[in-house]
C-alpha cells in the first residue's frame, strides 16, 4: 500500500502546471514513485490558515505531514465579509482561471475566492473596502494599519500556531518535518533584524518569562529555507524558486526527516 504525504503550506508549497516536474513535491514523487502526496497549500495562506489546512488533511489520514510556514504579517478573514471580490477578484480571476483551467491550482482559487482571504492579498486591517480603491489604496490600508498592532502578541500568536500544529501531530505519532519559512526570513524591508523565529527566541518569550518549546521539534525542521531562493517580483512559478537543485535539495531533506528511504 503506498504511503500518504499531505503537504500543508502557502504558495511554497504550490505546484505549477508551467512548471511541471520542478516543485518539490513533485521531486518526491519521482524518488518514491508509489507514494500519494496529497497537498492542500493555499497561495497567500496565513499561518492560520494553514494550520487548518493540517487539520482539514488529517481527515485523509495520512503516513507523513510536511509544513511549511508563512509569514508573520499575514492575517485572515472571511472573504464574504468584504466586498474585495467586487473590487479585485472579478478583475483578477478570469485572467488566472483561463491560465490554468482544468488544474488542481484552479480549484484553489476558487476555494480561496469563495471562503478566505489574507493580507498577503493587501486586503485591510480596518473597514470594508471602498468600491473605488486600488490595490495600491488597500496595500497603503494595510501597511497604515499594522501602526496599532501589538508586534510582541503578534509573533505570541504565531510561535502558539506552529507549536499547536505541532504537538498535534506528535500526539497522533505522524511523522513529520517542516520549514519555519516566512518565520525565518528577514524581509528586504526588514533588513538588519532578527527574523521573527530569532526574535522569539532571543527577546520575546525571555521577556514574557516564557521557554521555546519550538527547540524540541527542531531536528525535524528543514534546513533549507526556499524564502531566501524565491525569486521576487511576478515572474517565475507560483511556488517563487524556480531552481530545480534548491526544490531537490529540499525534497531529499523532506525524505531524509521523514525517514522515507
Amino acid at each position: 500500500m503506498s504511503k500518504k504525504i499531505l503537504i500543508c503550506a502557502d504558495s511554497f508549497g504550490v505546484t505549477d502546471p508551467n512548471y511541471f516536474g520542478v516543485h518539490f513535491s513533485e521531486k518526491i514523487k519521482k524518488i518514491i514513485p508509489d507514494c500519494e502526496i496529497i497537498n492542500f497549500s493555499r497561495g497567500g495562506s496565513s499561518n492560520s490558515l494553514i494550520e487548518l489546512q493540517v487539520h482539514q488533511g488529517l481527515i485523509y489520514n495520512p503516513d507523513y505531514v510536511i509544513v511549511l510556514f508563512t509569514d508573520l504579517w499575514r492575517t485572515d478573514y472571511i472573504l464574504s465579509d468584504s466586498n474585495f471580490f467586487n473590487n479585485l477578484s472579478k478583475e483578477k480571476m478570469p485572467e488566472l482561471r483561463a491560465r490554468y483551467k482544468d488544474t488542481e491550482y484552479s480549484q484553489v482559487l476558487d476555494f480561496n475566492n469563495q471562503t478566505y482571504m489574507t493580507t498577503a492579498h493587501y486586503f485591510p486591517l480596518t473597514a470594508k473596502i471602498p468600491a473605488s480603491d486600488t490595490v495600491h489604496s488597500m496595500k497603503a490600508n494595510y501597511e497604515n494599519s499594522l501602526k496599532f498592532q501589538s508586534h510582541d502578541l503578534n509573533c505570541l500568536r504565531q510561535y502558539f500556531i506552529v507549536l499547536s500544529i505541532l504537538n498535534l501531530l506528535k500526539n497522533k505519532n505522524i511523522p513529520m518535518c517542516f520549514s519555519l519559512g516566512g518565520l525565518d526570513y528577514v524581509q528586504e524591508r526588514d533588513k538588519g533584524t532578527d527574523s521573527t523565529y530569532q526574535q522569539l527566541v532571543n527577546t520575546i518569550l525571555p521577556r514574557h518569562f516564557m521557554r521555546n518549546e519550538i527547540a524540541e521539534y527542531m531536528d525535524k525542521s528543514i534546513e533549507l529555507n526556499l524564502w531566501s531562493q524565491a525569486q521576487r517580483g511576478n515572474d517565475g512559478p507560483l511556488f517563487h524558486t524556480e531552481d530545480e537543485i534548491m526544490q531537490e535539495t529540499f525534497a531529499n531533506e523532506c525524505i531524509n526527516k521523514l525517514g522515507l528511504l
